[in-house]
């Protein structure tokens, strides 16, 4: 998965996917790998060490 392509599935996880499992779903393909458990925050320095 090319950066462009990364950035897009990673706004589209945070902003339109239809629930929580699918967003979890879609950021693990992103190779970011959470839990609902995690806090927000926690979640979002995952994303930003891979943007």
């Amino acid at each position: 998965m090319d950066k462009r392509e990364l950035h897009n599935n990673i706004i589209y996880a945070l902003t339109e996917a239809d629930s929580v499992n699918e967003s979890i779903n879609i950021l693990c393909e992103c190779g970011i790998y959470i839990d609902k458990a995690e806090s927000f925050k926690d979640v979002l320095e995952k994303i930003y060490e891979v943007w």
